[in-house]
């Protein structure tokens, strides 16, 4: 690989075992053991709306919320998703239960009211690789 090839963002981890699988929609929930090997413990597949959502949260919401019209405009509209006030609420929830499904941390997630919607960053890590060497 050239040096100068940047490298892909292929999902985040969540501490404690949690993978974001951006390319798969998947969470999956691991356990590292002592000796290096790692095993699947649960996975939950992530519809098209609550992996937009978490996808544009992950890259957006360092600098802090994100308001809920900027989600409706950039997070869906932008991906051809039809969405409205009460269909965020949904898709809110529907993630919330995924990460929860993987044993995520409740408050990964936070709503402020009348400012928009965050990620908890303290419990948050990029994945990447090579785009090379992303198996479709």
């Amino acid at each position: 690989m050239d040096i100068t090839t940047p490298l892909k963002v292929y999902g985040y981890i969540i501490d404690p075992g949690i993978l974001i699988d951006l390319e798969g929609a998947m969470l999956v929930k691991y356990i590292l053991h002592k000796n290096g090997k790692s095993f699947v413990w649960a996975m939950s597949p992530l519809k098209k709306g609550p992996l937009s959502l978490i996808s544009f949260l992950l890259k957006n919401s360092r600098k802090g919320p994100i308001a809920k019209r900027v989600l409706l405009q950039e997070a869906f509209d932008e991906a051809g998703l039809c969405t409205s006030q009460q269909r965020l609420w949904q898709i809110i929830k529907e993630l919330q239960s995924c990460l929860e499904q993987v044993g995520a941390p409740e408050n990964l997630i936070v709503n402020h009211p009348r400012r928009g919607v965050s990620v908890e960053y303290s419990y948050i890590r990029r994945l990447y690789v090579e785009p090379e060497e992303i198996l479709l």
